[in-house]
């Protein structure tokens, strides 16, 4: 669940608004283990549905870009409102989630499709 910032007044700073970092910070653990959790859950349906090589990958990246539209779903295409930054919500746990997908795939993998 995205949590909103704190009770905003008009008075802005330039042209930043004043955002609570701790629900900044909780939004951003949030989407990193989203992030995580269906990167793992891909990697485990990878492995047994035995993908190699590129398509392996490419389900990675399918699966990124399903998991960022859908957040992005969830802040109401407002990301700016939640995050510091917009991209926060595409590469936030990127690299971690690529190391949890690939960990799950060659093993699910091998347990299924080698032994």
């Amino acid at each position: 669940k995205m949590i909103p910032p704190a009770a905003q007044t008009e008075e802005e700073v330039g042209d930043v608004k004043d955002l609570s970092p701790n629900r900044m910070q909780e939004n951003n653990r949030a989407v990193y283990f989203c992030r995580i959790f269906v990167s793992s859950v891909a990697g485990c349906a990878a492995g047994i549905i035995g993908l190699t090589g590129i398509y392996g990958f490419l389900c990675y990246f399918i699966t990124t870009l399903f998991i960022s539209s859908l957040l992005l779903f969830k802040a109401n295409f407002q990301a700016s409102k939640y995050f510091t930054s917009t991209s926060t919500v595409a590469t936030e746990g990127l690299f971690q989630g690529l190391l949890s997908y690939v960990l799950c795939w060659t093993l699910f993998f091998g347990f299924l499709n080698c032994y």
